[in-house]
């Protein structure tokens, strides 16, 4: 008999009804407060959130503007679903979904010889939406749009704002059922993390062990890995080079990010660093010790109530030969990587909304890279967790390679 996946084991202890009740509450709520007739979504993880529904075709839609929602101030939403005519799908099904019509494809894919006619006839539906389930606001919400859509709806007197910063706001306290969704993504990151600890030895590639992610997401009910981030040996340093055919030696430093998207459409973001081999060398060991000891001491500092601002004083100050190529402190984390990012102390002033609060609530990957500028050894570490009432509490449960820290 199969074993359950990690998926189908935590939607027992989930109320999907309250969680689609909140997102859509969080939403309603943003377009209240910035007077905005509704939001039009075209980004698959804002339909997402607003809806719980995703597509077959999900990666594609990514950039191929064929799926949209329309979520009006009050009321349910309104989505646009791609390939209705062969997998037919019914609001009846989704308690927080007015209705499920055909879209109207905004792809060049498509429409390359008719466009502006059938952005026309798009207008016109979003024309009707307004007017039927907004009052004749003409302030619409876009998160995503393709430029000449946008301007169609300009010459018919809509005002387009910024939609994707409102559905970041939106998206950035999770409630109890997030959580729950969250903690399964980063159980499937930490079961994917020991896997792929497992495999390490000499003479396995760099992308065979980075397959190991991918097996274990999809086997357990995930959705897909945002990057491609490991690395072995000197190629751990600098940071951001991605999985190659590089064959593992003995004595080199395995190091990943898990970037995923794993059940329920939410992220399990976890980064861990494993020798091949029994003894580091003196670089390996200071790297890791430095990379360990400022993601220990950033995690301590997080709590509610501190600012973005005092959070990057109170951080861990790198070593000055790590700071080149230091990482930011952390981000945040939900059906997607997301806002806020959290930056270092010197880099205070690129950081966006430097004085706004950590809440109980948001969920944050916090996360410490050192690699010495010109040197062969990086490591990446890098912990999930829920800012709680008191302070915050861990998701990740990977444990770290001890050699490394001996």
């Amino acid at each position: 008999m199969n074993k359950a996946s990690i998926k189908e084991t935590a939607s027992h202890s989930i109320d999907f009804n309250e969680l689609r009740r909140y997102r859509l509450s969080r939403i309603q709520a943003q377009l209240q407060e910035n007077d905005f007739g509704a939001a039009l979504l075209f980004e698959p993880q804002n339909i997402r959130y607003a809806t719980d529904i995703s597509n077959a075709n999900l990666i594609w839609t990514f950039y191929t503007p064929v799926r949209y929602a329309f979520v009006p101030a009050t009321g349910l939403p309104i989505l646009f679903e791609y390939g209705l005519d062969t997998c037919p799908l019914s609001a009846d099904d989704y308690a927080f979904v007015g209705d499920i019509r055909p879209s109207i494809s905004l792809a060049t894919f498509y429409r390359l010889n008719a466009k502006d006619e059938w952005i026309g006839k798009w207008c016109d539906q979003m024309m009707g939406l307004l007017a039927e389930l907004c009052g004749g606001s003409q302030r619409l919400a876009v998160d995503s749009l393709v430029p000449t859509a946008c301007l169609a709806l300009a010459n018919r007197g809509i005002q387009v704002f910024d939609g994707d910063g409102l559905m970041a706001r939106a998206r950035l306290i999770k409630c109890a059922d997030e959580i729950k969704c969250l903690q399964a993504a980063v159980d499937v990151a930490d079961l994917g993390a020991r896997r792929i600890r497992e495999k390490i030895r000499p003479g396995v590639t760099e992308q065979q062990l980075w397959s190991v992610l991918h097996q274990t997401n999809i086997e357990q009910g995930g959705e897909w890995i945002e990057t491609q981030l490991l690395s072995s040996g000197q190629r751990t340093n600098p940071w951001y080079q991605t999985a190659s055919e590089k064959v593992i030696a003995d004595g080199d430093l395995v190091v990943f990010d898990t970037d995923m998207v794993g059940p329920f459409g939410y992220v399990g973001d976890i980064s861990r660093a494993f020798l091949c081999g029994d003894r580091p060398n003196a670089d390996q060991r200071e790297a890791y010790r430095v990379a360990y000891d400022t993601l220990q001491h950033n995690i301590e500092v997080f709590r509610p109530g501190i600012s973005f601002r005092e959070l990057a004083e109170q951080c861990f100050l790198i070593p000055e030969p790590y700071r080149d190529h230091q990482e930011a402190i952390g981000h945040g984390a939900g059906v997607q990587i997301e806002f806020p990012l959290l930056c270092q102390r010197d880099e205070i002033e690129r950081m966006p909304y430097p004085e706004m609060l950590l809440q109980p609530g948001m969920v944050i990957c916090a996360e410490a890279y050192a690699g010495k500028a010109g040197g062969t050894v990086g490591v990446k570490l890098e912990e999930q967790l829920v800012i709680t009432s008191d302070g915050c509490e861990l998701l990740s449960r990977t444990p770290f390679d001890e050699r490394c820290l001996a």
